[in-house]
């Protein structure tokens, strides 16, 4: 296994977990990070038809974002989600 400091992380699979794996890795300031999907990104390209890309955000990924130090540059983009 390297080690060199040079050498990004790679993550493959950015969904969920994958992406906030790497703003994880890149808050502690480890490396240079690189996320690998199948997909392409959302924002970029249009959708397939039929598929939504609305999430829900339940407590403990709430916790997890917290804990990753982003959750304040997400909450004011969130909207509650009554009777769930």
């Amino acid at each position: 296994m390297r080690t060199d400091s040079d050498e990004p992380i790679n993550i493959v699979g950015a969904g969920l977990a994958g992406a906030l794996l790497g703003v994880d890795a890149d808050a502690a300031r480890l490396r240079a990070i690189r996320l690998w999907d199948r997909r392409p990104d959302p924002r970029r390209v249009r959708t397939e038809r039929g598929r939504s890309i609305n999430l829900a955000l339940a407590a403990r990924g709430i916790r997890a974002l917290e804990r990753a130090g982003v959750m304040d540059r997400i909450r004011p983009l969130l909207i509650p989600m009554r009777g769930r």
